[in-house]
């Protein structure tokens, strides 16, 4: 009986595919050298000796001449053990999703962020946060659809899920943002084309993200007439009062 020994996998140091067995039997990267770690036996016709152990928790040793199949590096399984626990937040994903009433869209990109990382420890944070992100992507602005989650909790794991991910998160799209602002204060639509108009001129100095969507939102209500609290605001669109404050001041400044 012929036996047949592949290697799958690529050295993370590296990033070579020139993978092999050692004396030992241990897998090692033979462009830098790097020893990978123990090998476990996968698929169809692959067995192991009652006494193994899975590579998880220690050295596995394989009868070697019952082995048919693919040698798998032992940091594969690491990688493929870690893709597990992003199922527990996929079915999250699926059930905030539907929870508020987000498209599918939304919980579709929010799954190939969650993809895009190797550690969950928070299921239900971080399919918020992914969630968020995501609307973001898909321009879709539901950032007020958030007010149940503690909000710099989830500002700090919005924040590290870029990170992880290696994306960034565009600002809402102002047309959306100032139309929910203009229904939830019950506004004429003439605020909102003073506002994008606004929001052009102040883009300068503010930029065109979220705070200078509402700082320009503020401004134009505020010119015809009706009394727009920043509180208010903050509180409609999940922003942070300060920040828009700020903003104020620093338009204020720039005018004079």
């Amino acid at each position: 009986m012929s036996v047949q020994i592949d290697i799958v996998g690529r050295c993370p140091v590296c990033g070579g595919e020139r993978l092999a067995l050692n004396s030992e039997y241990m897998v090692v990267c033979t462009s830098c050298g790097t020893v990978l770690g123990g090998a476990v036996a996968s698929g169809a016709y692959a067995t192991r000796r009652d006494d193994d152990h899975a590579p998880i928790f220690g050295s596995t040793l394989f009868d070697w001449h019952d082995i048919r199949g693919l040698v798998v590096p032992k940091y594969k399984v690491y990688e493929m053990l870690n893709r597990r626990v992003s199922s527990g937040v996929e079915t999250e994903i699926d059930k905030l999703a539907s929870l508020l009433s987000l498209p599918k869209a939304c919980s579709s990109t929010a799954k190939w962020i969650v993809m895009r990382i190797r550690y969950v420890r928070d299921v239900e944070l971080t399919a918020a946060a992914a969630l968020f992100i995501s609307c973001r992507i898909v321009k879709t602005y539901a950032d007020f659809k958030f007010k149940g989650f503690d909000a710099e909790k989830l500002r700090r794991k919005i924040v590290l899920l870029q990170k992880l991910a290696k994306l960034s998160m565009p600002p809402p799209p102002p047309v959306q943002v100032i139309h929910h602002l203009v229904s939830e204060f019950k506004l004429g639509p003439e605020v909102v084309r003073d506002s994008l108009d606004i929001l052009e001129v102040l883009s300068p100095i503010l930029g065109r993200g979220k705070i200078a969507q509402l700082v320009a939102f503020i401004l134009a209500a505020r010119a015809r007439g009706h009394k727009i609290d920043v509180r208010a605001v903050a509180d409609a669109s999940w922003s942070q009062p300060d920040l828009i404050v700020d903003a104020l001041k620093t338009v204020a400044r720039a005018v004079k």
